[in-house]
């Protein structure tokens, strides 16, 4: 997939979403929630937001519970979120989801890093969409 700032190949997208890349993406999750397999949870991560949402990409990583896909994925939706602009909604929700997993892992430093740099670049899009700042 190739995305510039803020949009995606539509033609791509809709090739993927005929193709059940969502399905596949979430097998793929589940069939390697207890492994380390590093890059493969963060491309099916990265594919499942870029397909179906961050919220469906969100939920995924919920329901796999602690551990690997948590963490590749908070990782996978902090470098996803630096391609595209996300509402000040989704990025408040994206923020509390986020919060609630490191609540759930704290002995998981690894995660809590990630998410410090997701919840980091949520909140700088909040102020820049709702209170007209710039990112400094």
């Amino acid at each position: 997939l190739r995305f510039e700032r803020g949009e995606a190949d539509p033609a791509v997208l809709a090739q993927l979403m005929q193709e059940d890349v969502e399905e596949i993406t979430k097998q793929a999750l589940e069939n390697f929630a207890a492994e380390e397999q590093v890059g493969l949870l963060e491309d099916a991560v990265f594919v499942l937001a870029a397909v179906s949402g961050i919220d469906v990409a969100l939920k995924a990583m919920h329901n796999a519970g602690q551990g690997p896909v948590r963490r590749s994925g908070v990782k996978a939706l902090f470098e996803f979120c630096q391609l595209i602009q996300i509402s000040p909604e989704l990025a408040q929700r994206t923020g509390e989801a986020v919060v609630a997993m490191v609540q759930e892992s704290q002995e998981d430093p690894s995660l809590s890093q990630n998410a410090e740099l997701l919840k980091g670049l949520c909140e700088a899009e909040i102020r820049r969409q709702v209170h007209g700042h710039g990112v400094t």
